[in-house]
């Protein structure tokens, strides 16, 4: 079972890495065909672009215009980093300082993670009534699993953290190990796998939206202003 889980791992990593190169090629091709048009395009200012940055760390465009799903949306955002940065244990020995520090707020990003997620989930289904791409929906869900099933991992149904170090560390060292004991870590680990295989989208799609909705903002500013 080691050798099949870590041959998902290998596949996962090799189609994430497949899909971040496909969507790079594809905004190259689109920027290069647009050429002409960019370059008439007024240049975006230092202030838009720091404008745009803040976009994407505080959802500040989301605030403006639905207040209700920022705030599940931005508690949700900054605990799947936390999460994410304090599963690196994982992947390193001995363990940097600045993970083994971190790893009190990533135990708390746990616990609220799940609960974020339930809170979008209800305003994307009441409030929204489900006025959302099924997508949406279905990454949401996911990642829900996701967090539930590692919180279970570290609540009722403990796994031995020895035994998943010394399994992650085998994977990347091309030397599998076997996997710890426990369905629900097999379930919890192919499901992280099957979201590894829908970032991609997600990361390249999101910051480009917000910066180029920020560069056509500023355009409009500027066109209001000569006229």
């Amino acid at each position: 079972m080691g050798t099949l889980l870590s041959l998902g791992y290998y596949a996962a990593t090799l189609a994430f890495l497949g899909g971040i190169l496909s969507r790079f090629l594809i905004l190259w091709k689109a920027y290069r065909s647009m050429g002409p048009v960019m370059t008439s395009r007024p240049k975006m200012t230092p202030a838009a672009f720091i404008k745009a940055a803040g976009d994407m760390v505080f959802l500040g465009r989301l605030l403006k215009v639905h207040d209700v799903l920022w705030a599940g949306e931005w508690i949700f955002h900054w605990s799947l980093v936390l999460v994410v940065l304090r599963h690196l244990r994982y992947f390193f020995n001995p363990v940097p300082g600045w993970i083994a520090f971190i790893q009190p707020a990533g135990i708390i990003a746990g616990c609220v993670l799940p609960l974020a997620l339930i809170y979008i989930l209800t305003v994307k289904l009441v409030i929204e009534k489900g006025y959302a791409p099924s997508y949406n929906f279905f990454l949401l869900a996911l990642i829900l699993l996701t967090g539930g099933t590692g919180l279970l991992l570290r609540t009722a149904f403990r796994t031995d953290i020895t035994q998943v170090k010394i399994f992650v560390l085998g994977i990347l060292s091309f030397r599998p190990e076997a996997a710890p004991g426990g369905l629900l870590f097999i379930v919890h680990y192919m499901l992280v796998l099957l979201l590894v295989l829908y970032l991609p989208s997600h990361i390249f799609t999101a910051p480009f939206v917000m910066l180029d909705a920020r560069e056509r903002e500023e355009e409009l500013k500027r066109l209001i202003h000569e006229e």
